[in-house]
């Protein structure tokens, strides 16, 4: 994935799939400025159709980087957009599993 990102350093998505994968190999900081690059170069506000994916991905890289509170926050505002994520997927996607405890999170799965 480095060599993707050296090769086009443009692509949000490559940022984003990188960030998740960075945080799950332990690497917490540059996960997270991998993922939020995406979603500088593809804000939501000028990409409607694209940038709630690199947000996505930026909600599961605070899940793996152990920042809960943040990827909540990046959920709420995402549910918020027009997109595929509603209450019921985060009720059953196993990515979602290590917030379930989270009040904050049941009130989302909640539809609230």
């Amino acid at each position: 994935m480095e060599s993707q990102v050296r090769n086009s350093p443009q692509v949000p998505g490559i940022h984003g799939a990188f960030g998740v994968v960075l945080a799950l190999a332990g690497r917490k900081e540059d996960g997270i400025r991998e993922s939020l690059r995406a979603t500088e170069l593809d804000p939501v506000a000028t990409a409607p159709f694209t940038g709630p994916d690199n947000v996505l991905n930026l909600a599961q890289t605070y899940i793996f980087a152990g920042e809960p509170d943040k990827a909540i926050a990046t959920l709420e505002a995402l549910l918020k957009m027009p997109f595929y994520l509603t209450p019921a997927w985060l009720a059953v996607d196993p990515t979602f599993d290590s917030l379930r405890q989270n009040p904050r999170f049941r009130k989302l799965v909640a539809g609230k």
